[in-house]
């Protein structure tokens, strides 16, 4: 079975930190969602399917999330 996902990128233009980046990727892995965190550039790469969910969840422990 072949699947294509598409991904999406994410701004997180207040994460700072690793410290930042751990916290966003713990509330994704502990709500099964795989995403990519770079500091570097303030993204979250994820699975489009995922956006909402993982907009949701980044907003709800204090960041501002657009795409």
């Amino acid at each position: 079975v072949w699947r294509l996902f598409f991904m999406t990128k994410l701004i997180v233009s207040n994460m700072k930190c690793m410290g930042c980046v751990h916290k966003i990727e713990d509330i994704l892995k502990t709500n099964s969602i795989e995403a990519e965190v770079k500091l570097e550039d303030k993204t979250v790469t994820i699975n489009e399917a995922d956006a909402n969910k993982a907009k949701t969840l980044i907003k709800s422990i204090g960041y501002l999330v657009k795409e």
